[in-house]
């Protein structure tokens, strides 16, 4: 019983692990997408080609 609990402890903390290591892609995406709206002095949304930037850096980063 003991070695149920503990199999399911370890699957759970491995997809833990694998969610939490596209946290810093996903923030700088976010970043990247603020910093243009800075740039451009703008407030609205990020445009499209912003986000395309962003998810290709993103995608290069999952390709590593």
């Amino acid at each position: 019983m003991e070695w149920k609990h503990t199999d399911q402890f370890r699957r759970v903390k491995k997809k833990i692990a694998k969610h939490l290591r596209f946290y810093p892609m996903i923030f700088h995406a976010d970043i990247t997408c603020r910093l243009e709206r800075i740039s451009n002095g703008t407030l609205s949304t990020c445009s499209s080609q912003g986000r395309r930037r962003s998810a290709d850096i993103i995608y290069q980063s999952l390709k590593l």
